[in-house]
């Protein structure tokens, strides 16, 4: 395994194993539950990118196609909107860890981890979504593995 996903399943392990002890406690005051989707709340964008990535309305355009043709009129990224039908798998073809280290682009796993963790309150995915790991990675309760 990964020393990122140890790191990873063990805060999972530590919340939930501080959430049980607050419970079993029984506080006189209600404990409120740290919203984790899939653990303690509904995962409401089962679909990760997808349910996250999309054309909400004109002014809410959060489609990745559209950051990529962003990214291509500002010569950051090469314009493959064309040629792109399923995300994230299309996005591998540059992305996986070995296409990565041969074309010298960033690996998909890092380049995720960089855009969605990085940036305090001025990154929309920490201050809407709280930076929770599940939204985008699965945590199966029975196996404690992402």
């Amino acid at each position: 395994m990964s020393k990122k996903f140890l790191a990873v399943s063990l805060i999972v392990t530590v919340t939930i194993t501080l959430i049980a002890i607050l419970a079993a406690f029984g506080q006189e005051e209600e404990v409120e539950l740290v919203e984790i989707p899939g653990i303690t709340v509904e995962d409401t964008k089962p679909a990760g990118c997808i349910d996250c990535h999309r054309k909400v309305s004109e002014e809410r355009d959060y489609r990745l196609t559209r950051y990529i043709e962003e990214l291509a009129r500002k010569e950051e990224h090469p314009d493959v909107v064309a040629a792109m039908n399923t995300i994230p798998t299309d996005c591998m073809t540059c992305h996986s860890k070995t296409a990565a280290k041969a074309l010298r682009t960033e690996p998909f796993a890092t380049m995720q981890h960089r855009i969605h963790l990085v940036g305090g309150e001025e990154n929309h995915f920490i201050t809407v979504y709280q930076g929770n790991c599940t939204w985008c990675h699965a945590f199966n309760t029975e196996t404690g593995q992402l």
